[in-house]
């Protein structure tokens, strides 16, 4: 038999998300006296937005209503439809969503011993520690977007004489979706956090023997969703 309907995409999906990421860390220990010990630290990430190393990137603003080209070329098929020049709104691949630049993590601990002695330890840490965004989570969804590529489909035309066949599966022109799937990352995205803490008591029974209780906590604050419209 010969097809009712064939498909093309008129280009593959380029992506390779690349972006800059820069981080320093602080600790140290202090012994106040022989029955405290404190450790102190402090950390700082930065991740800068990616970019597609091949070209395509566009995004969805709600604000515009549009979607807006940061970089690559249009395709001819999504002329029709609602989408921006990122230029022309002042959106470029270095401020397409919001920079975060305000990671500092602490980190503090404690070990102490009342009487004195290793054979009984109350010990105590906080935490935080920052998620920043996968590039293989929001920033390959942008390439996909419109106005990169189409799916082309080719229906038979009526009649005994068929006009969809393996030498010739895309006769002419096909057509597109009139409505078309929109991947967006918000562009007030900031970078999610976890808090952790724990607390300790650790005691020797016996010679050998030694019993720990501990309590451990965490919270998450700014957590990324990822929603279907």
């Amino acid at each position: 038999g010969y097809p009712f309907q064939t498909q093309r995409v008129t280009k593959n999906l380029e992506v390779e998300p690349v972006n800059s990421r820069y981080a320093w860390f602080v600790q140290d220990e202090f012994n106040v006296n022989s029955h405290l010990t404190l450790n102190v630290g402090l950390r700082y990430e930065y991740a800068a937005p990616f970019e597609n190393s091949h070209g395509d990137l566009a995004n969805f603003y709600p604000s515009l209503g549009k979607v807006v080209l940061i970089q690559g070329t249009a395709d001819p098929h999504f002329a029709s439809l609602p989408i921006v020049n990122g230029k022309d709104v002042g959106i470029t691949p270095d401020n397409y969503i919001h920079k975060d630049k305000n990671n500092f993590a602490p980190r503090i601990g404690f070990a102490y011993r009342p009487f004195g002695k290793p054979t009984f330890v109350v010990r105590s840490s906080y935490g935080i520690y920052y998620n920043v965004i996968g590039g293989y989570i929001g920033s390959t969804g942008l390439a996909n977007n419109p106005p990169f590529r189409a799916v082309e489909s080719f229906d038979a035309l009526p009649g005994n004489t068929p006009s969809l066949n393996l030498s010739n599966p895309f006769p002419g022109t096909g057509s597109v979706p009139a409505v078309v799937n929109v991947n967006a990352v918000s562009a007030n995205r900031v970078n999610g956090y976890m808090q952790q803490w724990n607390f300790t008591l650790e005691g020797e029974v016996a010679p050998n023997p030694a019993v720990r209780a501990s309590y451990l906590g965490n919270k998450g604050t700014d957590l990324d969703l990822q929603l279907e419209c």
